[in-house]
């Protein structure tokens, strides 16, 4: 049986949504997801994520005051630049967390059932501030 020190971490692609709403829905995502993974990993903030926040900071109001805490935020995660064409942003997320055999980090539930359809594993929300894994991480 392998050890999982010698395992590679695993890939967590974060969606805009969770960025946008684990702070005001007090969510602390990074501890649950040392709670829950059970396993070293790393979050990937994919490009298009990325842009999607700037967009909406460039907005202003409400929104853009949550994307700028976003993006302060996003220095965390490890930057993930794809050069492939996309037909928008939960596309990239789902695709490159199966080519890279990781999860989607999302409260999204379109983008969860999409995610379940094509085998990716997905970490949501459960309930009020907790995460929970739906599907089997590698």
């Amino acid at each position: 049986m392998e050890k999982l020190s010698n395992r590679e971490p695993l890939p967590i692609f974060i969606d805009t949504n969770v960025l946008l709403h684990a702070p005001e829905w007090k969510v602390r995502f990074l501890s649950e997801l040392d709670r829950i993974v059970g396993q070293s990993y790393v979050v990937y903030l994919h490009e298009m994520v990325f842009d999607e926040l700037l967009a909406a900071h460039q907005e202003g109001g409400a929104l853009g005051q949550r994307a700028k805490l976003a993006l302060e935020l996003s220095n965390q995660f490890q930057g993930y630049e794809d050069p492939r064409e996309y037909a928008g942003t939960d596309v990239a997320l789902m695709a490159s967390a199966k080519r890279e055999g990781g999860a989607v980090l999302t409260f999204d539930k379109l983008l969860k059932k999409r995610c379940k359809n094509i085998g990716v594993p997905v970490i949501t929300i459960k309930g009020t501030r907790q995460l929970m894994v739906d599907g089997f991480l590698e």
